[in-house]
């Protein structure tokens, strides 16, 4: 055991505490070792199991002048220990590797050199007229930077600015562009060495203007739904002026053709369209010259038709039908007379046809 002897001006010889370090090294190659100080909270130390020939490692550290205390949380990887997490000190770290009571690993370094900051917190944007400023909560460590990269769809590449503290303004921005932005903090080299971290990047943030927007590759849906609905109307406007137009010029060059019917009743319904058969029972017809009016003061024409079959039933000695008071005797068609029937006039023949 090393004893060593402390003198101080006016006071006794003391007896320093025992050294407590490890045994000595062996002569097995080095272990790689990753060494991290998280925002000087956390420390966290890795290393290789099969790197030592799959043995399962002790890991002992200690922040000097303190002696030397077991690792209070192991990462395993594969069931064997592949690191330690623990409280970090601004001091000099001392930390060995041991396979049983072997000494694989000793190392000294002081944390402050693997220090990787923690990611801004509380970032805000102030836009104005012509570029944005950006804040966010300052870690309470020296020798930081605060950066903001931003890029627009146009971009190839990020662009970055610097600040010592996170109160950063970029200027030059169109506010008619979308524009994406992240940020980080950066550890000084003189100050931290080269081996210190920068801290995680933010989460992506994209702005259009001074509104946040969920995505910079393609058009805001309040500015696209409009433009669709627009389109859609006029195309449906164009759409019924077009059947509109091809229906007038169809009835143009189609004109509608009367239902004979209308003009001929009987004809199709009781003699299937036999005309020979329907003259024979509309034979008798007489026209009646106007009389009267119609409701809406204009003359009002009425045709009355009397059916003079004398073989059909019996009749009174004159067959009348009454219309308005006028009545007609019953006489049957005569050569030449001419005969109105459904807007139409016939002429008799002396074989009792009708010709149109």
């Amino acid at each position: 055991m090393f004893v060593c002897l402390c003198r101080l001006s006016g006071f006794p010889a003391l007896t320093c505490p025992p050294d407590d370090r490890p045994p000595p090294r062996s002569t097995r190659d080095e272990l790689p070792v990753g060494i991290l100080c998280f925002n000087l909270e956390t420390m966290h130390v890795t290393w290789n199991a099969h790197d030592a020939g799959g043995a399962n490692l002790t890991f002992i550290y200690r922040f000097a002048p303190e002696p030397f205390r077991p690792c209070p949380s192991y990462m395993l990887r594969g069931g064997l220990t592949a690191g330690c997490v623990f409280p970090a000190r601004l001091a000099l770290l001392d930390f060995s590797l041991l396979d049983g009571n072997i000494t694989l690993l000793n190392e000294k370094h002081f944390a402050s050199q693997y220090l990787q900051p923690r990611a801004p917190s509380n970032v805000s944007f102030t836009w104005r007229n012509d570029g944005v400023t950006v804040t966010c909560t300052d870690l309470p460590l020296q020798g930081l930077r605060y950066e903001v990269q931003h890029r627009s769809a146009e971009d190839p590449d990020w662009q970055s600015r610097e600040e010592n503290t996170c109160d950063i303004t970029v200027p030059g921005l169109d506010s008619e562009r979308c524009y994406d932005f992240r940020a980080r903090v950066t550890t000084r080299p003189s100050i931290y060495g080269a081996d210190a971290r920068p801290s995680s990047w933010t989460d992506v943030t994209h702005w259009r203007g001074a509104r946040r927007t969920e995505s910079c590759t393609a058009q805001p849906a309040e500015s696209a739904f409009p433009a669709l609905s627009v389109a859609l109307g006029l195309l449906t406007a164009l759409g019924v002026l077009g059947l509109c137009a091809l229906a007038r010029v169809w009835k143009r060059l189609l004109p509608g053709v009367p239902d004979p019917k209308c003009s001929f009743p009987g004809l199709f319904d009781q003699h299937d369209g036999n005309f020979q058969e329907w003259i024979s029972d509309t034979e008798r017809v007489a026209p009646l010259p106007r009389d009267g009016k119609g409701q809406d003061g204009g003359a009002e024409e009425v045709l009355l038709v009397q059916l003079c079959d004398a073989e059909a039933q019996p009749a009174p000695q004159t067959e009348v039908l009454c219309a308005q008071s006028l009545c007609l005797p019953r006489r049957g068609a005569q050569p030449g007379d001419a005969v109105a029937l459904g807007g139409f006039t016939f002429l008799v023949n002396e074989d009792a046809y009708m010709v149109l």
